[in-house]
């Protein structure tokens, strides 16, 4: 739809457990592209009038843990009878005369789902910057001036 190419879905690189997306060379993780032009984004006369266009990038993946064995799945609901590792939707008792409720779902046990959403603004080149000059966009990682 919008006349525009499939989004890339690609395999993530693997991790190390608790090290905040560091590979396990100890280098960050990352995704290097190229931003289009305004033009190409939105068109000559829309990018003309606003000096350039809005853009949203959408990161959709999932983390897992080893804690969790990888085969485990709601197939192994009460396989190993009252000692078994998984169950859904746990309703345990404290004592107080009323449940606790563990929403689980054991198709996805051990797994967190992430969607992470940017919006930015993608502007004309600046006239001062020669067209064939490599403009690079320099950021941190964690908490800064918070």
């Amino acid at each position: 739809s919008w006349d525009l190419p499939a989004p890339k879905c690609l395999p993530a690189p693997t991790s190390r457990d608790n090290h905040l997306g560091n590979t396990p060379e100890g280098d960050h993780m990352k995704y290097c592209f190229e931003v289009p032009e305004p033009v190409d984004m939105c068109g000559a006369e829309r990018s003309a009038q606003e000096g350039g266009c809005e853009c949203v990038l959408r990161l959709r993946y999932n983390i897992s843990t080893y804690e969790v064995a990888r085969g485990l799945n709601a197939s192994h609901n009460g396989y190993l009878g009252a000692n078994s590792p998984v169950e859904n939707n746990v309703r345990l008792d404290m004592g107080v005369g009323q449940a606790l409720a563990l929403a689980m779902n054991t198709a996805q046990y051990g797994r967190t789902f992430q969607d992470r959403s940017h919006k930015f603004r993608v502007e004309e080149r600046p006239v001062n910057i020669s067209s064939d000059a490599t403009i690079h966009n320099v950021n941190v990682r964690g908490k800064r001036g918070n």
